[in-house]
């Protein structure tokens, strides 16, 4: 592996770090100028593709990945009443996670020098982020199209995505590696301000899911990793900062109160949570269509008769799934479930049995587990800001935690 390859790469890995705070457009940017950074000649990618795949397990997540893409644009297709959409578009969302990692494995990792440095340049970028989201909780604002909407109701943060839940999962998918990294180096003020940037980010984003998640990993985290007095400092911090947050008035604690409130706000329907009308709507939907399913893309129109079935005819919230499992089978049917699962269990394979690292092989399980977690309720996995933080984070803990042996020699 030359150093040329190791600079390429780093260039790469500079791109898409910054674009990361931003929505769709100059994300996808960011990828196809990586890309071409990685791919000089069109020739190289079956190559590229062939060896990266030299992983039985890597094989099978990229196989199952493209089921699953096959099977939603087929049930689209063969459904007569699928409102029409761009399959191609569709497709090409998802193209970032099968073809990633097949551009940009085949260059070396970064030289520890350019990795300070990318680390650096990551944290600046999180600070910048963080920034962005105090200032929406602060004063309530939103960039539309090329318009800025000032609105207290905008006070819960987005950043520059289009919804605060879009926010809060892509910060979820962050937190394994800023917490684990800070608690490998705990006196390192890089990390520090990583991971303090992440929380913020959490914390204003407002996603009660999100945060239990978090909360969660992070007491594991610190009872796995660290010991004696150190441990039970950070846990009596921990659990002290939590209580705290939540005995006293502000956004996050109230929504978590109005959540067991009679009276809640959020509620527009007699379920004890307005996600169980999804579900169950998504059922009868399901039971239509079971083995092929409904294709992808299914607007308000579409669902509306479903959840008139269940007696939602005036239900204001006549929303997709917010299970990323039940919208996979509403929309792919049976075979696209399968193949969705089967892409997970492979990555975690891959993940455990190739990568030596200890830390980054945790940080990348651990990404992938939240992921999981975390999309029970929402549909994560279809907003194309969370599919790229995934990809552009396991790729990259990939190419640190795998041997040598496992990564391409530079032409």
């Amino acid at each position: 592996m030359t150093e040329a390859s190791s600079g390429r790469l780093s260039q790469i890995v500079r791109v898409l770090l910054f674009c990361l705070p931003f929505g769709p457009a100059l994300q996808n940017l960011g990828l196809l100028i990586g890309c071409g950074m990685s791919a000089r000649r069109l020739r190289q990618i079956p190559a590229e593709i062939a060896a990266l795949v030299r992983s039985p397990a890597a094989r099978a997540a990229h196989l199952f990945l493209f089921g699953f893409l096959f099977f939603s644009i087929l049930a689209s297709l063969l459904n007569p009443s699928h409102p029409k959409t761009d399959l191609f578009g569709y497709f090409m969302g998802f193209a970032p996670l099968l073809l990633g990692p097949a551009f940009f494995a085949r260059m070396a990792g970064p030289e520890p020098e350019q990795g300070d440095l990318l680390q650096k340049l990551f944290t600046l970028i999180l600070i910048f982020w963080a920034g962005i989201v105090l200032s929406q909780a602060l004063i309530g604002w939103r960039i539309q199209g090329a318009s800025l909407d000032l609105d207290p109701f905008f006070q819960r943060a987005r950043g520059f995505y289009s919804h605060p839940l879009t926010l809060a999962y892509v910060a979820l998918l962050l937190f394994p590696y800023v917490q684990l990294q800070l608690l490998s180096e705990p006196k390192n003020a890089w990390r520090q301000c990583a991971f303090g940037s992440v929380i913020i980010l959490l914390v204003f984003s407002q996603s009660r899911m999100v945060q239990i998640l978090v909360f969660a990993l992070g007491l594991w985290n610190i009872v796995q990793m660290l010991s004696g007095r150190i441990r039970l400092l950070l846990l009596f911090g921990t659990l002290a900062s939590g209580t705290l947050m939540m005995a006293t008035d502000n956004p996050m604690s109230h929504r978590f109160s109005v959540l067991f409130s009679e009276q809640n706000p959020d509620q527009f329907s007699s379920y004890p949570d307005d996600r169980l009308a999804f579900w169950h709507a998504h059922a009868e939907m399901i039971k239509d269509r079971p083995i092929l399913g409904h294709g992808v893309h299914l607007n308000h129109e579409y669902r509306k008769p479903y959840y008139e079935r269940i007696g939602l005819a005036d239900f204001p919230k006549k929303y997709e799934a917010h299970n990323q499992f039940i919208q996979a089978w509403t929309e792919g049917g049976l075979l696209a479930l399968f193949c969705f699962i089967g892409w997970l269990l492979s990555l975690a394979l891959w993940i455990k049995r190739d990568m030596s690292a200890p830390l980054f092989k945790r940080m990348a399980l651990q990404t992938l587990l939240v992921f999981v977690i975390g999309g029970l309720t929402q549909n994560a996995f279809f907003d194309s800001e969370v599919r790229t933080v995934l990809m552009v984070g396991i790729l990259l803990l990939l190419i640190k935690g795998l041997p040598k042996q496992h990564q391409l020699r530079s032409p």
